[in-house]
């Protein structure tokens, strides 16, 4: 993690959720949170060389606080969904309780 004094944090390493297999095996893209943008919004892109063609996934959009204390990812649904008013999956942690992760989701957004 990286928080220069008049610029944008970034995070540079991996970010792996089991339940989304391509994690573990593609390389995250830097996480630069944009504090001007939406409380300091960051994009989880992973990127990998497929039979020599780039291969890009998004994962959705990630906020955080402190060194990762707190975080709350929004997971991105492909277009075509079935039912595009859905709400979007979203991970907040640490939470063990639904009570906890709505608490926890409150605080970005």
């Amino acid at each position: 993690m990286r928080r220069p004094l008049l610029r944008d944090s970034s995070f540079r390493g991996q970010v792996i959720i089991d339940k989304y297999k391509f994690t573990e095996s593609y390389d995250l893209i830097d996480i630069v949170f944009n504090r001007r943008i939406l409380n300091g919004i960051g994009s989880l892109s992973y990127t990998r060389v497929n039979n020599g063609k780039p291969d890009l996934q998004m994962l959705g959009t990630i906020w955080i606080s402190g060194n990762f204390d707190q975080l709350n990812i929004w997971v991105s649904r492909k277009t075509g969904a079935a039912d595009q008013s859905a709400p979007h999956p979203t991970i907040s942690a640490p939470a063990w309780t639904y009570e906890e992760a709505v608490s926890i989701n409150s605080l970005f957004h």
